[in-house]
């Protein structure tokens, strides 16, 4: 069975993934969360810097220190904004002082990123078109389906599968990269989803798949890149 390197987000990136779950949108502005004070193995709560938006129970985080160690947890709790503890299920392991995570986390190990969006039109029938036939959208669909590799510690995934399991919405996020140096960020486009596919893979000597596809429900918001101000 082969084995997946640590993952190292945005090398390379031409767009990136980010899942939470919730009834409040996530900001397009990602929250960084900050260990201040050490956690040990099996800790129950994370002391943290004030986190900038509000993170629901069930969301999964990923912990990650200067030298590069991943610690995953899952929260119990609801965390407003401003709130400097996290309460979470068992760490798996201890988590040092300054090592920081992402909310909304990302969906990592991805090998594309492809956002579909399309729509049913009907024919109408108007006097004086000249023979030109004229056409309405009576359906607008959207969706992002995202194959990849299973990870243990890929927070975006683990929280795919839990709402897959559960039948549970999620709020999907997809993230360009800015398309010059004159942008600090690139084009956002965010929307509630339901999991369509959550499918995991597995032949002999070769990598363990975890295909993800995200139908959009309702609106689309599509921010555009946001200029170096």
């Amino acid at each position: 069975m082969g084995t997946i390197a640590s993952h190292v987000p945005r090398q390379g990136w031409r767009s990136i993934i980010r899942v939470c779950l919730g009834e409040t949108k996530p900001s397009t502005t990602i929250a960084t969360v900050s260990i201040t004070t050490a956690a040990a193995r099996l800790a129950t709560s994370l002391t943290v810097s004030g986190i900038t938006q509000r993170i629901d129970k069930g969301n999964w985080l990923l912990f990650r220190t200067a030298n590069g160690k991943e610690v995953v947890v899952k929260l119990t709790e609801t965390a407003l904004s401003g709130a400097t503890e996290l309460v979470i299920a068992s760490a798996e392991s201890a988590i040092a002082v300054a090592a920081t995570a992402q909310f909304p986390p990302e969906i990592f190990d991805r090998s594309s990123a492809d956002y579909t969006a399309s729509a049913a039109t009907s024919d109408i029938s108007t006097l004086n078109t000249g023979g030109f036939k004229q056409t309405v959208a009576t359906e607008i669909s959207a969706s992002i389906a995202a194959p990849g590799f299973l990870h243990h510690s890929n927070p975006g995934l683990k929280i795919c599968h839990d709402a897959f399991s559960a039948m549970e919405t999620v709020w999907a996020m997809l993230e360009y990269e800015p398309p010059s140096a004159d942008y600090t960020r690139g084009r956002i486009i965010l929307g509630k989803a339901v999991l369509a596919d959550a499918s995991v893979s597995s032949a002999a000597a070769d990598f363990v798949t975890a295909d993800i596809e995200l139908t959009i429900s309702g609106a689309v918001e599509d921010t555009p890149p946001l200029l170096v101000a």
